[in-house]
């Protein structure tokens, strides 16, 4: 039975590099106009930053064609900068991440991905590796890239925490361009 679970596991992942390989190497479309600035000022006081940052990608976040291209987006780099930077704890940064909103959570894991890593943070990003939204479980796994820099092992633990849906478009997809990235690190 454990050799079939590794074998699983080594499809998946072969699986998702191939998809993965062939998004990168298809032509690439015209990048969109590009907008104003976000503005500098800050928020109203009544308004939460992270709400206020969820607002703020929200045209990017429907634009972009991938969690890869909305993460390469300067506007979207901004406002995560923003938000790390900001009053933000990073146990709120952690609530908006594990909520029900994905445009919010997606600012907060961009955040915390350019914020020092916290042991328990890190712990309970892995322990929820299996829930939320196809883009928001890209920017999660992007958080715990950042935060468990190369050569250090993050990738058997996660393969062993793995469900069924990873097997699937996209997630396969997503998790072959993790492997890439931490292979490449």
């Amino acid at each position: 039975m454990s050799s079939l679970v590794a074998l699983y596991l080594f499809l998946l992942v072969v699986v998702g590099a191939v998809a993965a390989w062939k998004r990168y190497n298809r032509p690439a479309a015209e990048p969109p106009p590009s907008r104003q600035p976000p503005p500098e000022a800050d928020p109203p006081l009544d308004v939460d930053p992270i709400v206020a940052a969820g607002r703020a990608v929200k045209d990017l976040y429907e634009e972009a064609p991938s969690p890869a291209s909305l993460e390469r987006n300067p506007e979207f780099q901004e406002v995560a900068r923003r938000l790390a930077d900001g009053p933000t704890s990073t146990s709120d940064l952690l609530g908006a991440a594990h909520g029900d909103e994905l445009l919010p959570a997606m600012a907060a894991l961009g955040a915390l991905a350019l914020r020092p890593p916290d042991p328990e943070v890190h712990q309970r990003l892995r322990d929820a590796i299996n829930r939320f939204h196809p883009w928001n479980r890209y920017f999660r796994l992007r958080v715990l890239h950042a935060w468990t820099p190369a050569p250090a092992p993050l990738l058997p633990e996660l393969l062993g925490r793995l469900d069924g849906h990873w097997a699937e478009e996209p997630w396969y997809a997503i998790f072959g361009d993790f492997v890439r990235l931490r292979l490449d690190a």
